[in-house]
C-alpha cells in the first residue's frame, strides 16, 4: 500500500539496526547493493539461511516472534500430477495449458512485492508473492504451482529486500524482482512505468525473445488508489471519479503499453477485497492503532474523517471499492480475446470480500497481507485459471488438478457460465478434479 518514502527508510534502518550484530549476514546490511542476485529464497523456513548460505534452519530468527515468525512445517509434493498437454503448440490464448506457460509476470503495488509478509520486518519478501514468486513447498505461489508443469519457467522474483518505491530505489534489484514489477506505493497512474521495466527486464531474461513464450501476467493494483480521503468522502462525484479513474488508467495500460509491446499474453486480471474490513480485524489491538497513526498508510481505514462517522466512511469506502471492481470488470470485458494470442481472465474470488482476521495482516503495520495469506492468494488465483471464480470467503481453497485437456479459462468462458446456471450448479457441476490438499496449508 502506499508507504510514505522518510518514514518507511527510518523504519527500515530502525528495525534492521536493532537486529545486526548478533547474526553473521544478517538484515541489518541489507541494502540495494547486497540484495542484488541473491540465491533464490524458495520457502519461508529458507529465507533466514539463505542469506547467511547456512543450511535451512526453521528456526525463529532470534528477536523475533509471533505470526511472523517461521513456521516449523514439512515440505510436501504439491498434490497433482504433472500432465503433458494434448495440444502440443497452442494457436491462440483460448488453447493454453499450464504446461504451454514460458514465463510469469506481474504489475502492482506492495501486495505484490510482500511487503512485511514474514517476521514483521519493513522488507519487501518477494520470493513469497503470491501470483510472482519463486515460493516453495511450504509456501505456495502461482510460479511454484505452475513450475510442476512447465519446469522451465522463468520471471519469478527471489528473496527479501529492502522496499522498492515509486519514486525511491524502484527496480534496485533487477536479480531479485525478475519479471515483478510491482512497486510499494503504487498507484494506477504508475502502470506505464512498471510496464517499461517489464519490457527491458523480458528482452533480458526470455531467450531467444519474448515473443516465443507464452507468458502469464497478474495485474493486481487499486488499492492505493482507494486509501485517500476522496475514496471515502461524502462527496458522491469524487468517490466516482476514483473508480472511473482506474478504468482509464487499466484501459490506456492495455490499449497503449501492453497490446503494442506483448505478444502471447494470457492476463490475470484480479479484483480487490473490501479494504475497509482490515479496520475492524484491527480494532481490538491498540498497538494497531498506535502503529497506524505513525504509517498513515491508508487513510480512509485508520484516520477519522471530518464531519462523518466511522461506520459512514467505512460505507462510502465500500462504495467505491465496489465501484472499482466493476470497472476492473469492464477492463476484463474489454480486452479478452481482442487478438488472437491474447486473454484476460478475470480473477473474481476477493471481489468485495472482508479480510478474516488477524492471521491475514502483518505485525508490523496490522496492514498488509501475511505469508498466510499470500498461500491463500496463490492457491485462488491459479483455481480461478482452471475455472470461472466467483466471490468467496478468504480461505485456503482445494486445488483444482488439470488434465491433458485442460485448458485457462478467459473471460468469455465467465460469460458463458453465467448465462447458464448459477453459482451454486457451478460448482456442483464443475468436472475438475481436486486433490486432497495438505494441512499444512490449511
Amino acid at each position: 500500500m502506499r508507504l510514505r518514502c522518510l518514514t518507511m527508510m527510518r523504519l527500515v534502518c530502525a528495525v534492521l539496526g536493532a537486529h545486526a550484530g548478533g547474526q553473521s549476514g544478517q538484515a541489518g546490511r541489507a541494502g540495494p547493493g547486497a540484495a542484488a542476485g541473491r540465491p533464490a529464497g524458495s520457502h519461508v523456513a529458507s529465507l533466514a539461511a539463505r542469506r547467511t548460505g547456512g543450511a535451512s534452519d526453521t528456526r525463529p530468527t532470534p528477536g523475533l516472534s509471533g505470526q511472523g515468525a517461521r513456521r516449523n512445517v514439512s515440505q510436501v509434493s504439491f498434490p497433482c500430477a504433472a500432465v503433458a498437454p494434448a495440444i502440443p503448440a497452442p494457436r491462440s490464448a483460448r488453447e493454453l495449458h499450464p504446461a504451454h506457460v514460458g514465463g510469469v509476470m506481474a504489475l502492482g503495488d506492495s501486495v505484490s512485492a510482500a511487503f512485511t509478509a514474514v517476521h514483521a520486518l519493513p522488507l519487501e519478501f518477494r520470493g513469497l508473492s503470491a501470483a510472482v514468486g519463486e515460493g516453495g513447498a511450504d509456501q505456495p505461489t502461482l510460479p511454484w504451482i505452475l513450475r510442476h508443469f512447465s519446469p522451465r519457467l522463468v520471471g519469478a522474483s527471489r528473496g527479501w529486500q529492502i522496499p522498492e518505491l515509486v519514486h525511491t530505489l524502484a527496480y534496485a534489484n533487477p536479480g531479485n524482482d525478475r519479471l515483478n514489477a510491482a512497486l510499494s506505493g503504487a498507484e494506477t497512474v504508475d502502470l506505464p512505468a512498471e510496464v517499461q521495466y517489464l519490457q527491458r527486464r523480458a528482452t533480458e531474461l526470455f531467450k531467444p525473445t519474448p515473443d516465443a513464450h507464452w507468458k502469464v501476467l497478474t495485474i493486481f493494483i487499486g488499492f492505493n488508489d482507494l486509501c485517500p480521503p476522496r475514496a471515502c468522502t461524502r462527496d458522491l462525484a469524487q468517490r466516482q471519479g476514483v473508480a472511473t479513474r482506474i478504468y482509464q488508467q487499466l484501459d490506456q495500460l492495455f490499449s497503449q503499453h501492453l497490446l503494442p509491446n506483448f505478444t502471447k499474453l494470457y492476463v490475470n486480471l484480479v479484483t480487490l477485497f473490501m479494504v475497509s474490513s482490515v479496520g475492524p480485524v484491527d480494532r481490538p489491538s491498540w498497538l494497531c492503532g498506535a502503529k497506524q497513526a505513525a504509517f498513515h498508510e491508508c487513510r480512509c481505514v485508520f484516520d477519522k474523517q471530518p464531519n462523518q462517522t466511522a461506520a459512514e466512511t467505512a460505507e462510502f469506502l465500500n462504495w467505491t471499492t465496489v465501484q472499482a471492481n466493476r470497472e476492473i470488470e469492464a477492463i476484463a470485458a474489454k480486452y479478452d480475446g481482442v487478438r488472437e494470442d491474447v486473454a484476460v481472465n478475470l480473477v473474481d474470488g476477493f471481489r468485495n470480500q472482508n479480510v478474516p482476521d488477524r492471521s491475514f495482516v502483518s505485525d508490523l503495520d496490522c496492514f498488509h497481507p501475511t505469508a498466510k495469506a499470500h498461500a491463500v492468494m496463490a492457491v485462488s488465483i491459479w483455481n480461478a485459471m482452471l475455472r470461472v471464480s466467483h466471490p468467496r470467503p478468504m480461505s485456503m481453497p482445494q486445488p483444482i488438478c488439470p488434465d491433458a485437456h485442460t485448458r485457462f479459462v478467459t473471460y468469455r468462458d465467465r460469460k458463458l457460465v453465467l448465462g447458464r446456471t448459477s453459482h451454486q450448479q457451478d460448482l456442483r457441476n464443475d468436472p475438475s478434479p481436486r486433490a486432497s490438499w495438505p494441512a499444512t496449508y490449511v
